[in-house]
């Protein structure tokens, strides 16, 4: 393909940009005009097969410009056929430039010297150039379209993820406003640090000291949490935990038991 594109058409109705209705779509119309010229002179000439051809690409440029685009399918298949016709062309104006007074082409057209060769010479110049043109306005409109489409997708249904929260030293009692351990719960996004890991201190502090937002330490580690009863590391575990602030299960440095 010369043109890249896909057939696949954009799938959210939405209503044109601007640009679309503004240039594209004039020059659209323009551009389907000159073509039906140039059909009007391959009947002059006779050349039928070429403009049968011609009124189907005329058909589907018609739907092409009074489709809503909404889809662009109809530009779609326009931009496929004057690429077509645009590749053609140029093969035919070589060849008969090419063969130009011998036995295949015996009359001359480079100049035209009377109206049917002048017919035949503005066909041939005309030709591939609507089609290259055809291709570039309608693969324009598709291409705003897609456009309009991937940034309507990337606000609703494809949008970012939210916001990580850590677990330790940010919300009231040492965890994030959505983490473990805080006042609203776990939530999406929140960082749970491996079993057993020494959970760190919001005021740089060591493990078993006072002061800071994370866990106290638990049975045998250095120190005791202020304000504990004493014999909470050794038997008194579930009155000590009432008194701790910021208590999380399965938190604190971990002993091997025995």
């Amino acid at each position: 393909m010369v043109v890249p594109i896909s057939l696949q058409p954009p799938l959210v109705g939405a209503p044109p940009p601007p640009a679309v209705t503004n240039r594209w779509k004039p020059a659209l119309i323009i551009i389907v005009c000159l073509q039906a010229s140039v059909t009007v002179l391959r009947l002059i000439i006779h050349d039928i097969w070429g403009a049968f051809t011609d009124i189907i690409l005329l058909g589907i440029g018609y739907c092409a410009i009074k489709e809503d685009y909404t889809t662009a399918l109809y530009c779609v298949w326009y931009c496929v056929l004057c690429a077509f016709n645009c590749i053609f062309g140029v093969l035919i104006l070589v060849t008969r430039a090419i063969q130009e007074g011998t036995q295949d082409t015996p009359f001359k057209i480079f100049p035209p010297s009377d109206a049917p060769t002048t017919f035949l010479f503005i066909i041939l110049l005309l030709s591939p150039l609507l089609g290259a043109a055809g291709a570039f306005v309608s693969w324009k409109i598709y291409k705003l379209m897609r456009d309009q489409e991937m940034a309507y997708l990337a606000g609703t249904f494809y949008a970012p993820p939210p916001p990580q929260y850590p677990i330790y030293g940010a919300g009231p009692y040492g965890a994030g406003p959505y983490g473990y351990g805080g006042q609203q719960g776990p939530g999406y996004g929140a960082y749970y640090p491996p079993y057993g890991a020494v959970p760190p201190r919001q005021n740089g502090g060591t493990t078993g000291e006072a002061g800071g937002g994370g866990a106290p330490p638990g049975p045998g580690a250095q120190g005791q949490q202020p304000g504990a009863p004493p014999g909470a590391g050794e038997g008194g575990e579930e009155e000590a935990a009432a008194q701790r602030r910021g208590f999380r299960p399965f938190s604190g440095e971990a002993h091997r038991l025995g």
